[in-house]
């Protein structure tokens, strides 16, 4: 599965973000507290509003002042994975105060919104919020625009850009859901551009809001809901739910091994479906996982790989009638000179090298890569690339069987293609979505994907779009 960030989408890439404040003053004693939550993400768009598809930030600094008394920096905080902190300050004898919160900017990024915020002990309702964008200080030598490409939109009626779950045949034939629900789902034809619909409503699942899917071996459609899991093939629908052993709700990214096990990440943690037996169970638990929101499965050749911003796990499989094989493939301890701190996708590429994106220890966007198994990275950044990629954050990672890099950056397509003399030596060419999408709502590009056949679609506020490549992807 295409990263989807996002579930906060393509999802880290800096607006600073809603703060949610909660106050809590403790009276009645000697001393009082002052409490909040702060949260930090990227404003991709400027609006000054955090959007579906823009992602927390982590390292960002918050501080609290106090401006009647001319403290400065009495409360700290720093932005964790999930770009949350909690921030308060101690109040010796419940002094009169006037408390502003406000957060630290990183080098080449400004403000989309108020710089400091007062802070209403008395309150407890209320929301802060911090606006962050990208603004390198210098300009790089541009590189020549490239050829556009060829895309062709795919009408879909109620369409909702919000987790946009996509899955494609081997023949290139995708599907996908509108309105969120998985009472309709969309079979989307590339060959005479037909979009089919399929509803269910016989079940209280067929209402539930979809949040991944893929497809099996067989071809059947396998999607996660907030209730549980269901299967639909055009003979029927088939669901998996705690009355009929799963062992939790709340699932939500979901794969299939080449063994046909199922794979579904849960509140229970990682849930395997044995398709030997037909039950369930549980693989890892919810404390060797990251941020739910944050993590994505991906089917890398025979292996799936599950990513989240703090590692990256490794699921395979031995023996049909064995357990799911485990393994944790990268977390910064074990790469420790890799240039990013903090990742948002993965992919590996045909010539096993693995691609990653982020963020560096300047909270630049960047895209590095390596040979698995070395300890060396390339990195690839606004100045490097002539401006091409890195001007805003990098959402998701599709890697094409010709080994180009395809990228999606709000506003833009990015590719990567090695150079004729040197297959280390990357050409990064920018497709901005308005050149090639004329008179539809591209501001905000949602998700990217790579179909077998040969092409990238990817979704903007109100459809998909499919843009045919030169070089199908095995």
């Amino acid at each position: 599965m295409s990263w989807h960030m996002t579930r906060l989408r393509r999802s880290v890439w800096i607006l600073m973000g809603a703060l949610l404040v909660t106050a809590l003053l403790i009276s009645g004693c000697s001393d009082c507290i002052y409490s909040a939550q702060v949260n930090a993400w990227l404003d991709t768009n400027e609006n000054g509003l955090r959007d579906a598809d823009e992602q927390p930030l982590e390292g960002i600094l918050f501080h609290i002042d106090d401006v009647y008394n001319q403290f400065r920096k009495v409360g700290n905080a720093i932005s964790d994975s999930k770009g949350k902190a909690s921030i308060s300050v101690w109040l010796p004898g419940c002094p009169k105060v006037k408390l502003q919160i406000y957060s630290e900017a990183p080098d080449e990024y400004r403000l989309t919104t108020a710089e400091r915020f007062d802070a209403d002990v008395s309150r407890t309702d209320v929301v802060f919020s911090f606006g962050y964008f990208y603004t390198p200080s210098s300009t790089p030598t541009p590189v020549p625009s490239p050829e556009p490409l060829a895309c062709h939109q795919m009408p879909i009626s109620y369409f909702s850009s919000y987790w946009l779950p996509i899955a494609f045949t081997d023949s290139g034939v995708a599907w996908t859901t509108a309105e969120n629900h998985s009472r309709r789902l969309i079979e989307m034809i590339p060959t005479n551009h037909e979009v089919r619909e399929y509803q269910r409503t016989d079940d209280f699942l067929g209402f539930a809001d979809i949040y991944d899917m893929t497809l099996a071996p067989d071809g059947a459609v396998w999607f996660t809901t907030n209730s549980g899991v269901s299967r639909f093939d055009k003979g029927g629908w088939t669901s998996f739910i705690q009355d009929n052993g799963m062992h939790a709700g709340g699932a939500q990214d979901i794969a299939i091994l080449p063994t046909k096990d199922v794979l579904v990440e849960t509140e229970a943690g990682i849930e395997v479906l044995d398709p030997l037996t037909i039950s369930w169970y549980i693989l890892i638990s919810p404390d060797a996982l990251g941020n739910r929101d944050q993590n994505k499965f991906r089917t890398v050749g025979n292996e799936v790989w599950l990513i989240d911003r703090n590692q990256i796990l490794r699921f395979w499989k031995d023996e049909p009638d064995s357990r799911v094989n485990w393994e944790v493939l990268w977390t910064p301890d074990t790469i420790p000179d890799m240039p990013l701190v903090a990742i948002n996708d993965a992919d590996l590429a045909p010539n096993g090298v693995l691609w990653v994106t982020g963020f560096d220890d300047q909270l630049r966007p960047a895209v590095v890569s390596t040979v698995l198994g070395s300890d060396s990275w390339t990195a690839y950044s606004y100045r490097t690339t002539g401006g091409a990629i890195g001007r805003s954050g990098i959402g998701g990672l599709e890697i094409t069987s010709d080994g180009s890099v395809w990228l999606d950056e709000s506003t833009a397509i990015v590719r990567g293609t090695a150079t004729p003399d040197h297959a280390t030596t990357y050409r990064w060419d920018r497709y901005d979505a308005s050149a090639f999408v004329w008179g539809h709502d591209t501001r905000s590009i949602s998700r990217i994907a790579a179909s077998p056949d040969g092409a990238i679609w990817f979704a903007t506020m109100n459809s998909w779009f499919r843009c045919a490549l030169e070089t199908p992807r095995s």
